[in-house]
C-alpha cells in the first residue's frame, strides 16, 4: 500500500491505507519545504504491531511524528515505535 500526507503541523503527517489491502507500506511524507520522506514499512512490522494501530472507517491510521532526528510511528499501548531504519529502505520493493 502507498499512502500520502503533507506536513499540517510541524513534523506531523496523518495517513490512512484500506485494512487487509496490503502487506508492506509506503509512506510518503511531504514536509512543509516540499522534501519527500519515504519510508518502507515491511510486513514484519505489522505482524509485530499491526493489530495495535489505530483503526477508524475500515482503515488502519498511521500517525508520523519526528521528535528531534527521529521518526516515530503511534502505536496504540507503546510510546511510540521508530521508523527511523526505514527511511528510503526500499528492499520491501523487490
Amino acid at each position: 500500500g502507498i499512502a500520502v500526507a503533507t506536513e499540517r503541523k510541524a513534523e506531523r503527517w496523518f495517513l490512512g491505507l484500506d485494512k487487509g489491502a496490503f502487506d508492506n507500506a509506503v509512506l510518503l511524507c511531504q514536509r512543509e519545504n516540499g522534501e519527500v520522506m519515504v519510508f518502507c514499512i515491511p510486513e514484519q512490522f505489522f505482524k509485530l504491531h499491526g493489530n495495535k494501530m489505530s483503526q477508524s472507517n475500515n482503515q488502519i491510521k498511521f500517525n508520523v511524528v519526528k521528535r528531534g532526528a527521529i521518526y516515530y510511528l503511534t502505536v496504540l499501548g507503546t510510546d511510540s515505535v521508530k521508523i527511523s531504519e526505514y527511511i528510503k529502505d526500499f528492499s520491501i520493493l523487490k
